[in-house]
């Protein structure tokens, strides 16, 4: 389930790039900020903790 919702994140974060010109990471920041992390790398964290991965 996880999996399936990250990789959803980032097409969303793709779409974005897109849209606005901005560069990928600063898309996924983007989601991650919409999402109410202060970015990427930490909702990874928390997705990958709770999913039981790595």
């Amino acid at each position: 389930m996880y999996e399936q919702e990250i990789q959803r994140l980032k097409r969303n974060a793709k779409r974005i790039k897109k849209q606005t010109g901005c560069t990928h990471a600063q898309a996924l920041d983007q989601i991650a900020q919409a999402a109410g992390w202060t970015n990427w790398a930490l909702l990874m964290k928390h997705l990958n903790h709770k999913g039981g991965h790595r």
